[in-house]
């Protein structure tokens, strides 16, 4: 295998007071793109759905009783937020792939960019991650969000609240209360790390870094950022 790297950003990064697009962290991402991307053979980058996921799920829940149809809505949203990001890095190389059968193909080459929303339904945009990461038979995933990292308690609502740098996901588990009979993706669930995501990386032996927020606006620069926060793994 080539040098890999795969990144989840965040739907939270994605824009700011409302439905405002967050140019400062597009924009970082776009300088870091331009200063690693010969570094690699393969980029893969794999967008949540953030504020405009929740924003119209709401919406639209008021009016459709089946959750796997509002589950249906917010994913292809997080398709239109992977196109946004492939736009603003002005790249027409840069593949976009519409299903699960496109994006394995593309990485089975081992060569290029990847942009991509959520291509299964009742899968988070984590598990896209990490399944890509897997195909790849890479062993990390980074996840930019709009937090530095895991925290003891909510950091929002608890001032005493500290990071956690190292965390095994076992403990993770733990924290969260997720077992091997919770595994089904419940839509914009607030939790770092998505319950079939968490299971599926422990399984595979896969880490995540999650990092982001307060440090991303304050070091400017993603090659700092990146496995600045959470270390979550075996």
């Amino acid at each position: 295998m080539g040098k890999n790297l795969v990144i989840k950003v965040g739907g939270s990064l994605m824009y700011k007071n409302g439905l405002v697009l967050n140019s400062e962290v597009l924009t970082m991402i776009k300088d870091w793109y331009k200063r690693n991307r010969d570094r690699y053979d393969l980029i893969v980058f794999v967008v949540g759905g953030g504020k405009l996921s929740r924003e119209v799920g709401n919406i639209v829940k008021g009016y459709i009783r089946n959750i796997n149809d509002v589950h249906s809505v917010n994913m292809e949203l997080t398709q239109t937020n992977a196109y946004i990001l492939k736009g603003f890095l002005g790249d027409k190389n840069i593949f976009n792939p519409e299903t699960l059968g496109e994006a394995y193909e593309f990485l089975m080459h081992g060569v290029g960019v990847m942009v991509s929303g959520g291509l299964r339904h009742g899968w988070s945009t984590d598990m896209d991650a990490v399944v890509f990461a897997d195909i790849l038979g890479s062993k990390k995933v980074h996840k930019l969000s709009d937090i530095e990292g895991l925290y003891t308690s909510d950091p929002k609502l608890d001032p005493k609240a500290k990071l956690i740098s190292d965390i095994t996901w076992e403990k993770y588990r733990k924290m969260f209360k997720i077992t091997n009979r919770n595994d089904e993706h419940t839509p914009n669930l607030h939790i770092p790390i998505s319950v079939e995501c968490a299971l599926f990386s422990e399984n595979k032996g896969i880490s995540f870094w999650v990092s982001g927020g307060k440090t991303l606006q304050a070091r400017k620069k993603l090659e700092s950022v990146l496995e600045s926060g959470t270390h979550l793994h075996n």
